[in-house]
């Protein structure tokens, strides 16, 4: 889990989902303030996802690469470097 091509996404994984449970049980006084915790969780939830398939790719041969290669050339991404 900590290996060095695990480590940050490793980190970033435990800790989004470190601060989604906290902020899932945090009580939200009104309405307002309960939209905002849950535009928050959803977040917060996304980057989880992303990380964790990030680390799933990691351990396929060339599978970051080639995702990297696949967001730069669909998206875009890559033409505003």
């Amino acid at each position: 889990m900590f290996h060095e091509n695990r480590k940050w996404t490793s980190i970033i994984y435990i800790s989004t989902l470190f601060v989604s449970l906290t902020v899932c049980f945090i009580p939200a006084p009104n309405r307002v303030a309960g939209v905002t915790k849950l535009i928050v969780l959803i977040l917060f939830l996304g980057i989880q996802l992303c990380a964790s398939i990030w680390y799933s790719l990691s351990y396929i041969p060339f599978a970051r690469r080639a995702a990297t290669k696949f967001v730069k050339d669909n998206l875009g991404v890559g033409e505003w470097a």
